[in-house]
């Protein structure tokens, strides 16, 4: 085999796509944390806690006295299979050597060049993911050939509307916010925290004279414009724009207008389970990978070449009870 085709192999691909950087977003880092699990079916415990003060005291003699389990129910589902591929035509082998550079260089310039962006669009899929779970709940996909559904148990009750659109001259943001964390003090043993919003969002609350006039004495001043609170009702605003272009060439927000999300500081409120990939062997049972995966796939008629990659993977909310979904337009 050349020293260019070499190349193409699943374990210098695989390779290439597992050292490519994460792509730093807001909500991987903190609500997701990554976790391997060993197959493609998953299952995990829904956890639960409240304030609730168990009768604790004891004779000094006595027995201790017994206190609830943390957990409900254990909930299994299959992760997300994402894989997606490039098409290599054939001149995708023919080097275009720039001057100072060797051919070999070239070839790996252009592989690194598509896995970069195969990576890219793969983790956009899987923020996807996690946006729908904060903002609804659950994941739903439904596509033409893959359609599944993972309810994370977020009850009705946590599930808010705002007592008047936000913007209109009956809104209380302030009132709505206070709602939200009354029901969180409630259900949860973890304090409310954090705001996830997009920024128009946030405006239609900062514009309220109910709120201007909060924010005039938090601040000692009037507010600038643009300017972003530290607190708000002693939440911390998480401003989120991001977002990904849809098959109608739109530009959707992951958090989308007039989603308010009220999250507590639970430390384990949510993770993400990654498990193997799989490569197909010609005549062998495929080669189980960890975590990303890419592999090529040589097409004789007429003679090409495409290069696959994914991961299977799956965002998990697991305190249901610490995450309060609001409307608010």
């Amino acid at each position: 085999m050349s020293e260019e085709m070499s190349l193409f192999n699943h374990k210098v691909l695989t390779g290439v796509i597992q050292k490519l950087p994460l792509e730093e977003t807001f909500l991987l880092p903190k609500l997701f944390p990554e976790q391997p699990v060993d197959g493609l079916t998953t299952e995990w415990d829904v956890m639960s806690g409240s304030r609730k003060i168990e009768e604790g005291y004891k004779p000094v003699d006595g027995a201790s006295k017994p206190a609830s389990l943390l957990g409900g129910s254990t909930t299994t589902a299959k992760l997300g299979s994402i894989g997606l591929f490039k098409p290599m035509p054939t001149s995708f082998l023919l080097p275009s050597r720039r001057p100072g550079t060797l051919e070999k260089e070239s070839i790996k310039a252009k592989i690194f060049r598509e896995q970069t962006d195969l990576k890219s669009k793969i983790l956009r899929i899987e923020e996807y993911a996690r946006a729908l779970a904060i903002t609804t709940g659950k994941i739903t996909i439904s596509q033409a050939d893959v359609k599944f559904d993972v309810d994370f148990g977020v009850s009705a009750s946590n599930k808010i509307s705002a007592a008047a659109a936000w913007g209109g001259d009956d809104a209380d943001p302030l009132a709505d916010i206070r709602t939200v964390k009354a029901r969180l003090n409630t259900v949860t043993e973890y304090t409310p925290t954090y705001m996830y919003l997009n920024s128009d969002t946030f405006e239609l609350a900062l514009k309220s004279p109910i709120v201007l006039e909060y924010l005039r004495t938090q601040f000692g001043r009037e507010r600038v414009a643009g300017e972003i609170p530290s607190k708000f009702q002693a939440l911390i605003p998480v401003i989120y724009d991001k977002g990904y272009i849809n098959g109608s060439n739109v530009f959707v927000k992951y958090i989308a207008d007039g989603k308010v999300i009220i999250i507590t500081d639970a430390p384990d409120f949510g993770t993400t389970h990654v498990g193997p990939g799989l490569i197909p062997q010609p005549n062998a049972l495929p080669i189980e990978v960890s975590g990303f995966y890419s592999y090529p796939v040589i097409i004789e008629d007429p003679v090409s070449l495409k290069i696959v990659s994914g991961r299977n993977s799956l965002p998990i909310i697991l305190r249901p009870d610490d995450i309060v979904i609001l409307t608010v337009s």
